[in-house]
């Protein structure tokens, strides 16, 4: 069975945020509330690239308090194939979408769009307010399909 991502990019989930920003190259940049749930905070920095998977994306570290709770690694169009590879490589969840929820909580999850793709990465108390708001897009998706 495959085991639950417990960090990445030598950033392990629940360590200090501040410095894993630091080891991401994301020092100083602000923490500002995350659109699923305000308790969590993301830190950014759109000129920030590290090699990730084998691929430069923009990391993205999320925390709860003063602790990483996950990341997301956002990736280039160009990258997308390799980095689904690896993801189906590695925790074994693959298809157009690959997600995969572990039963305590943590996720892996590439999401597409037109521009690129978008590795989230999380720990069990992340994971389980990733998963509701994806739950929420979901389901505003349909009911916004469905309106006359």
């Amino acid at each position: 069975m495959t085991r639950a991502p417990g960090g990445a990019l030598g950033v392990r989930w629940g360590t200090d945020a501040e410095l894993a920003a630091e080891t991401l190259g994301l020092a100083g940049r602000p923490w500002l509330a995350w659109r699923g749930d305000p308790a969590f905070e993301v830190c950014d920095d759109a000129a920030v690239r590290v090699g990730a998977f084998g691929a430069p994306a923009r990391p993205r570290v999320i925390r709860w308090g003063k602790r990483v709770a996950g990341m997301q690694l956002e990736y280039p169009a160009s990258a997308c194939d390799d980095v689904r590879r690896t993801v189906a490589a590695t925790w074994g969840v693959d298809g157009p979408a690959p997600y995969r929820q572990w039963l305590r909580g943590q996720v892996v999850h590439l999401g597409t769009d037109a521009t690129g793709c978008t590795l989230t990465l999380s720990g069990a108390r992340w994971g389980r307010a990733f998963a509701a708001d994806q739950l929420r897009q979901g389901l505003g998706g349909l009911a916004a399909g469905l309106q006359p």
